[in-house]
């Protein structure tokens, strides 16, 4: 459910985004037959670090292009999505490019998907002069400054729009955080992403303790989440993408390292698989029915065995966490009682 949602919703600014090319498309596509179809090209994450994303958006494109051709398609012509899996590898984004470019002669290109992979094929788009619209990309031209590059990015083209609400969340904490550390993966997003997050850090005020970027191949957040605790401080930014995001927390749960504020840009799955959500879905109907006091026929009628306690189904039945990008790992430092909330910075 979360993914359909959120294909639909994506579908939507799809939709918008490709209809603002209109009148490009007139010139390119008059010259060709009302039968032949419109081609539109681009490179998707469909497997590699940025997977889970890569695919929501190939759904969003799907939906969008069966949605325009039940309608007649577009300006008259039914739409065509060519696209080949670049693997999250920005080293296969400039071939893609230049195939779908000469070879596949598509008459639009959008995309590619992610910071890291836009910024590897606009050099080949340049060439060839030909426009596109980056999908969540996040500064990716801020070094070519081409000016037929468009971003589909809610945040805007300024990479410090990404953490300035995070850190206007921060000053809103009391007592007030002072410290900040900045970690994050060495690719293109997260670089851009702690470049605007240290600017914001220093016009708020805040003292940047600690900096470290690591290889995206890495495996071992122990230690970096130990010298972050070392560092002592009040807050955490994290440019991070998703096996790296999940890394981190559990590194940080491990050494009970609970900083007043928790989250960034963090990147993470963006649903559940079917036999977790089953299962978080069994633990909730057996808290239901272990709270209401039912007869034990009751009991065993919703699958919960006979004389098993709460603290059994939930460890029977323990569901797959859900990380949100942007997601903030908040203690609430006046509560008095040391728990943990969750929320989402935009």
């Amino acid at each position: 459910m979360v993914l359909h949602t959120a294909a639909w919703i994506l579908a939507g600014r799809l939709c918008a985004l490709v209809a603002s090319c209109a009148a490009a498309l007139v010139l390119v596509l008059a010259p060709a037959g009302a039968a032949d179809p419109t081609k539109i090209g681009l490179s998707l994450s469909l497997t590699g670090a940025t997977a889970p994303a890569g695919r929501q958006v190939q759904t969003g494109l799907e939906i969008w292009r069966d949605h325009v051709n039940a309608k007649g398609g577009l300006l008259g012509r039914p739409v065509e999505l060519v696209y080949y899996d670049d693997q999250a590898n920005p080293a296969n984004a400039p071939g893609i490019y230049a195939k779908l470019m000469g070879v596949d002669k598509v008459d639009l290109l959008i995309g590619p998907y992610s910071t890291n992979v836009i910024a590897a094929a606009l050099p080949a788009i340049i060439q060839n002069r030909r426009m596109t619209i980056g999908i969540f990309g996040l500064g990716a031209n801020k070094e070519y400054k081409y000016t037929k590059y468009f971003s589909m990015n809610s945040q805007g083209a300024s990479p410090r729009n990404y953490s300035r609400g995070f850190f206007q969340l921060a000053l809103q904490q009391q007592p007030k955080p002072a410290r900040v550390a900045l970690v994050g993966a060495d690719v293109e997003f997260s670089r851009n992403a702690l470049d605007g997050a240290r600017e914001n850090a220093k016009e708020f005020g805040f003292d940047v303790v600690y900096e470290r970027t690591y290889p995206l191949a890495n495996t071992e957040y122990a230690t970096i989440v130990r010298s972050m605790q070392a560092a002592a401080p009040d807050v955490i930014y994290a440019a991070t993408l998703p096996v790296d995001t999940v890394g981190l927390l559990r590194a940080s749960n491990e050494v009970r390292f609970k900083p007043k504020l928790y989250g960034g840009a963090f990147l993470g799955l963006l649903g559940r698989n079917q036999a977790a959500t089953r299962a978080a879905d069994q633990r909730t109907r057996q808290q239901r029915v272990l709270h209401s006091g039912r007869e034990p026929a009751v009991r065993r009628h919703q699958g919960i065995p006979g004389g098993l306690s709460e603290a059994g189904a939930g460890a029977r039945h323990r569901p797959t966490r859900l990380h949100l990008s942007t997601l903030c790992l908040c203690r609430r430092a006046d509560s008095g009682q040391g728990g943990e909330r969750n929320q989402v910075a935009r």
